[in-house]
């Protein structure tokens, strides 16, 4: 095998030698490198034009779904407005001014009272609240939530479990709380229905948007902070 290696050794080194000094080898080997090149350069380039495509689709369906998720919500809002009672073109104008801040999570509202008045309505609540964690979530997670509820279709991906999963216990959590220190409070006046619809109102604006159903200002100041703070940083009530 050692006799072997050293012939093949000196086999290479002789044709390296003879390319040297052989022009016209120099020249064909030169030809082969530039080739080289340009085959690099153009897997490269279709690299490159390949991942801007890819970021374009990308970009196209996240425009996509934040405008068919606010075109949805403002027809749907525009149908709870005028069921409660605004006019139609008025019911439309806010429809779509809502959905657009909702799903931004601005906390913009067109009514002084921002929704206050709607506590009643229950479509207006709920297309807010929806459009809020819509927002929230990324599309990703959104898309995959029927095949989340499925037990049957396409595996859904551990991070996509967690983030549902814990926004639906945090959102809960709030529910209950809300419902449990504001019962006879700024819930006080409500159906039992209408009490869960406000409080689950509450528990997701609350956390990201600023909206609001109830009068934030009759809350007391320590249910606001969960019992979290002592007794002494607040004022005294009656």
């Amino acid at each position: 095998p050692e006799a072997v290696a050293r012939t093949v050794r000196v086999a290479l080194n002789g044709a390296e030698a003879g390319l040297l000094h052989d022009p016209d080898a120099r020249a064909a080997r030169r030809a082969r490198s530039v080739g080289h090149v340009d085959a690099g350069n153009g897997r490269g380039a279709a690299t490159l034009s390949i991942g801007l495509g890819l970021f374009g689709v990308a970009i196209g369906g996240l425009v996509g779904f934040a405008v068919a998720a606010e075109a949805a919500g403002g027809v749907l809002l525009a149908v709870g407005f005028a069921q409660d009672g605004d006019p139609p073109a008025q019911a439309a104008w806010r429809g779509l001014f809502t959905a657009v801040s909702a799903f931004c999570k601005a906390g913009f509202a067109l009514q002084t009272d921002r929704l206050v008045g709607y506590a009643g309505a229950p479509v207006v609540l709920h297309v807010v609240a929806a459009l809020i964690v819509a927002g929230g979530l990324s599309p990703l997670v959104v898309l995959s939530i029927p095949d989340a509820l499925r037990r049957t279709g396409r595996p859904v991906a551990a991070q996509i479990k967690l983030a549902l999963s814990t926004t639906l216990l945090l959102l809960v959590i709030g529910c209950v709380f809300i419902l449990t220190v504001e019962w006879g409070n700024t819930l006080g006046g409500l159906s039992l229905w209408q009490r869960i619809h406000n409080a689950w109102f509450q528990s997701v604006t609350l956390r990201t948007a600023g909206f609001n159903s109830i009068d934030i200002a009759a809350v007391r100041p320590a249910r606001m902070t969960g019992g979290v703070a002592p007794p002494s940083a607040f004022p005294s009530e009656p």
